[in-house]
This record gives structure tokens, C-alpha cells and sequence, in this order.
């Protein structure tokens, strides 16, 4: 027969600290091969954590493992009941639970609502089984702790003589029940009400999962801090997703802090602490940066903020754009981000303003400042075709898609400026690509339909154009969705007099409908066109009509005047290139 005892405390200690080792190293490789997953459910990964304790501790401390973890067997311990029989698996998973709730909820801030008793709550929870725990292994006789004493056992071991059990709950529930209530009432000393402010304030942000508050020292304190009180606040926030700005999100939460809590931040330092990624509790794997900063900082900082705010909200009005950016890129000591960004907003209000030369310009600051990223590549790129340097379109088109393969409207838009060219194998390659990407894109759609329009492929460019329509209703869509009916030998009024109905407005090229539902004439589609690009759309337009009117010899001038006045990169020259060569065979 096996000779058992009590077991040495530091050897118990020692072995759990090699199965807590173990299952922080199987956790962390967990939430690396499942981080996006895992990051996605937040806190509920916890349980997680704590399904590998119960799990692990339920089958190496029953009678599937003899009652010897890792660490246990390492250690030559075992785990028993008071009778000296081996646990079920059941039963050690719940023995295994008490000490691996604590480990779980490690990093849990209280939830909204009633801060305070949730906070209360916690503290039982974690600090109560953590300093019971140590005082009965300290203090039991016989060597048993709290998850001992509630599933009726014991660790033993074999290299000292077996000895009775000397101990029982009795002798300990009042000093473990006065160690619970201290570790309850304890979040009750501090006044953190306008902490727990300054945490709703950032949990309002847009793509913050949760926050917490760390103060040290002293507490939040309605009063302004004074030289000498808490050096600094610090504050751990979990995001929904990776910020795929992070510039912004940190502005928006120090908005969030110091805005409205000026005089509870007095003259701390505050560190930010910005964080995704899964955590399970017993092992986290976060993605995270950290920011130091204070009140007279953010005061000095403040206008360039709320401009930055301007520049990258959407705005349609390029002039404010533009000033909002300029003040950014005017700034010394501006983060490279947030100039790539200003460069990229600025430069594309320049090119909705027709200064394609100066978007140009911003794009290439753009790039230098963020060489890594595709939205300055892809910008220019377009600036590029809007100047027929369609080689040079491309080549940007080409970085972009190196930096992002997986974006549908890059190939969409490389796509156009090899039709722009005449190279419609390569523009039905990439367009096809796009498609492939994202089927639920309708300007990939109506690009498709242009080319198979380019090559006289009527039916399925009008098949291309319903498809787009069905996605989003455009004028230009809606018109070349008739023409290619009309042209493939279908009747397509009644479904332009429907598709003409669902604009919202009618400017430019509404004319041009009206134009082919008999109710305006080509001098009226001539006068609509206010700007010169207009005007070389106007031209292919009414070639167009002029070809479905049985006047194919007057399209010709038409067709020519749009080739000669409108931009390489516009689907209508393109288009009227094809058309001139069909009329001249």
C-alpha cells in the first residue's frame, strides 16, 4: 500500500505555478491562431479560459490522470478525495473552477449601470478566493485550501507518512468570511464617481468596446489636483476592431477625457492606453499603443484637433476642405499620419475643383509621408488619367493593388485606364478580378458594361448595366443600360421613363434622358452642359442619338468633337473612338 500525507506547501505552490505556466502558453497560442475571431467576442473569451482550466485540472487531477497534473506529477503530488479515492472528471473540473476564476477575471472592469456594488462584486469574487486561498494554505493544518474544503479533498503526497485529516471548515469560515467582506467593501473607499464619468464619456466613442481606470496615489476627486496628489490617471480601452486610423481614434479620446473634465484632470498626466485583441483571462494578446499626454497639452493642442475633425469629415464644400487641411499641414510636428491624410483630403477637393495639377502635388506629399499605404497611390492614379498621363495611371494603380490585392475597386480602377488605352484584354482581366473580389459592387459593374459596350457586346453590357442599376441608381448607368437595349434590338423606353423616376435630382445628364424620351432637344442636352466636360459628353450623347435616329453619317462629327475635347480616362472617349471605328467600316 501507498504511504500518503499532507503535502509541503511550497511543493503545492511550485506545481501550480507549472500548470498555470502550461495553460498561459496553450492559451496565448490559441489566441494567436484565433486572434480576429477571438478579438471579435471580447470579454466573452474569458470563458473561454476559463473551459481550458476546468478542462485541464478535470481530466489530469481525476481518475483519467490519477489525480496528477503536469506540475503534480513533477512535484510527486496527488489529488484525492478525504478518503484518499481519486476524483471524478467532473468533480475535479468544479474543484478546479474556484481558483480559475480569479485567473479570468484578471483585467475585468465593473459594467456600467450601479459602478460601485458591480465593482464590490468583483472584488469578492477575485480578492476573496485569492486571500482565502492563502490564508488556508498558510494557516489549514492539514494543508488544504478553498477549493479543498468545497469538493471535499485533498493533495497529497508520497514521500511523507499518511496522517489524518485535522481540519474542517469550521475552523476557518469566520476568518474566511471576514476576508470576503473586506475584499467587498473595499471599492467602497474610494470616491470615483467622476472617474467612472470620465469612462462613459470614452465608452461613447465610436469603436470602443469598453474602458477601465487606474488612478495612483490617490482617487478621482471632484476637487483640481494639486501638486503633489496623483501623478498621473491612466485609462485601458479595448476596441471593437484594429483603428485603421489610429491618429483619430486617439484625438477622439482624449476629446473624451479631458472635454468636460478639466478640473477632475487638474495637473495629472494621463496615459491612454489603446488596445484590440482576444484576451482569455489566463493569457491576453493585444495590439495596442500608449499615449502620454495632459490637460495643458490637449488645450494647446485643441485647434488643431477640431481642424483635423474638418478636414477628414466628408464635406462638400472643397473650400473648407481645404483650409481645414492647409491649417494641418501648416502645423510643426504634425504626425506623419495625420499629413498623409490632410494631403489626401486636400488633394482631392483641389481635384474636385479641377486642379488636377495641384491634387497631383498633395497625392505625392501624401505618399512620402505614408509610402506604405494605397490611398495615396490610388489617388494620384486617378489624378493621372484626369491628366491622360495613363502610363503613369497605371503604374500607381499597380502599387496600390500590391498594397491592398484584396480591394475590388483598385482593379476597377486600373481596369479603366486600359480602357482608356485600348487594352481590353487587360481591362476585362482586372474587372473580372474586381468582380471576383466584390459581386456587390456597382461601379465594378458599370465598367464591365462600358467595355462590352467598347466592343459591341450589347446584350451583355445591357445585362451589366442592370446588374448595376439593381445596386445603385445612376444617370449614367440609366442611360447606357438604354442604349445598349436599344442597340441590341430591345425596346427600352418604359424601362427608362422607370429608371428616370428613381434620380432624386435632375442635373447634368438628366438633359440627356430627356433627350432620348423625346421630351428635349440636342440644342437643350448643348445648353445643359455648363462646364467643358459636360460639353464633351454632350457631343458623344447626341452622336449617339443621332445613330438611333438613323443619322449615322452626322454622329461621325460628333463622335469626333467628344475624342478631341474629352479627358483619355473618360468612359465617352473611349466609347467614341469605338463607335468612329464601327461607322467607318
Amino acid at each position: 500500500m501507498e504511504l500518503t500525507g499532507r503535502a509541503p506547501r511550497w511543493r503545492r505552490g511550485v506545481a501550480f505555478l507549472i500548470d498555470y505556466a502550461l495553460l498561459i502558453a496553450f492559451a496565448a497560442l490559441l489566441a494567436r491562431v484565433f486572434f480576429e475571431p477571438l478579438a471579435a467576442i471580447g470579454d466573452y473569451a474569458r470563458v473561454i479560459g476559463l473551459a481550458l482550466i476546468a478542462a485541464y485540472f478535470g481530466c489530469f487531477h481525476s481518475r483519467l490522470g490519477g489525480g496528477r497534473s503536469l506540475g503534480k506529477r513533477l512535484l510527486r503530488l496527488k489529488v484525492v478525495k478525504l478518503d484518499d479515492d481519486l476524483l471524478s472528471p467532473g468533480v475535479a473540473a468544479a474543484r478546479a473552477i474556484p481558483l480559475g476564476i480569479p485567473a479570468v477575471l484578471w483585467g475585468v472592469s465593473a459594467p456600467g449601470g450601479s459602478p460601485q456594488i458591480a465593482a464590490a462584486g468583483l472584488s469578492l469574487i477575485f480578492w476573496g478566493i485569492i486571500l482565502s486561498t492563502l490564508y488556508l494554505l498558510i494557516f489549514d493544518r492539514g494543508g488544504r485550501v478553498l477549493h479543498d474544503f468545497l469538493a471535499s479533498t485533498r493533495v497529497i503526497s508520497s514521500s511523507i507518512p499518511a496522517g489524518a485529516v485535522h481540519t474542517n471548515w469550521r475552523d476557518h469560515w469566520q476568518v474566511v468570511a471576514l476576508i470576503c467582506l473586506l475584499a467587498a467593501v473595499a471599492p467602497f473607499r474610494t470616491s470615483d464617481e467622476a472617474g467612472n464619468e470620465i469612462i462613459k464619456a470614452i465608452e461613447q466613442v465610436p469603436g470602443v468596446r469598453k474602458a477601465s481606470a487606474f488612478t495612483f496615489f490617490t482617487v478621482f476627486s471632484s476637487k483640481p489636483a494639486a501638486p503633489g496628489s496623483t501623478p498621473w490617471l491612466e485609462f485601458h480601452v479595448q476596441l471593437v476592431n484594429a483603428p485603421s486610423d489610429p491618429d483619430k481614434i486617439a484625438f477622439l479620446l482624449e476629446r473624451a477625457v479631458f472635454q468636460g473634465h478639466e478640473d477632475v484632470i487638474g495637473l495629472r498626466l494621463v496615459k491612454l492606453q489603446i488596445g484590440y485583441g482576444p484576451t482569455l483571462g489566463i493569457a491576453r494578446l493585444t495590439k495596442s499603443i500608449t499615449i502620454t499626454t495632459s490637460l495643458t497639452q490637449w488645450r494647446q493642442h485643441q485647434p488643431v484637433f477640431s481642424q483635423l475633425q474638418d478636414c477628414t469629415a466628408t464635406q462638400s464644400d472643397a473650400d473648407a476642405a481645404i483650409r481645414s487641411c492647409s491649417f494641418i499641414i501648416g502645423q510643426i510636428g504634425q504626425s506623419p499620419g495625420n499629413l498623409a491624410v490632410a494631403h489626401v483630403v486636400r488633394g482631392a477637393a483641389y481635384g474636385g475643383k479641377g486642379d488636377v495639377q495641384q491634387a497631383i502635388k498633395d497625392f505625392s506629399e501624401a505618399i512620402k509621408y505614408a509610402p506604405n499605404q494605397p490611398a495615396g497611390y490610388a489617388n494620384r492614379a486617378q489624378a493621372y488619367g484626369k491628366a491622360n498621363e495613363l502610363d503613369l495611371a497605371i503604374a500607381d494603380a499597380d502599387r496600390a493593388i500590391s498594397l491592398a490585392a484584396d480591394n475590388a475597386q483598385l482593379y476597377g480602377l486600373r481596369s479603366s485606364f486600359f480602357r482608356a488605352k485600348g487594352d481590353l484584354d487587360k481591362a476585362i482581366a482586372d474587372v473580372e478580378q474586381a468582380i471576383k473580389l466584390n459581386a456587390n459592387s456597382a461601379g465594378i459593374y458599370f465598367e464591365r458594361g462600358i467595355i462590352k459596350y467598347n466592343l459591341g457586346d450589347f446584350k451583355q453590357a445591357a445585362a451589366d448595366m442592370h446588374r448595376s442599376l439593381e445596386l445603385k441608381a445612376t444617370p449614367y448607368a440609366i442611360i447606357f443600360r438604354y442604349l445598349a437595349m436599344v442597340r441590341n434590338g430591345e425596346d427600352g423606353r418604359m424601362e427608362l421613363e422607370a429608371n428616370a423616376r428613381r434620380l432624386k435630382d435632375q442635373k447634368w445628364p438628366f438633359a440627356v434622358i430627356e433627350l432620348f424620351l423625346g421630351l428635349g432637344s440636342p440644342d437643350a442636352v448643348l445648353a445643359a452642359a455648363a462646364t467643358p466636360n459636360d460639353q464633351c459628353e454632350a457631343h458623344f450623347y447626341l452622336g449617339q442619338w443621332q445613330i438611333l435616329s438613323g443619322k449615322s453619317s452626322g454622329s461621325v462629327e460628333s463622335m469626333r468633337i467628344s475624342v478631341q475635347t474629352c479627358p483619355q480616362s473618360f468612359v465617352e472617349h473611349s466609347l467614341a473612338l469605338a463607335e468612329l471605328k464601327r461607322l467607318q467600316q
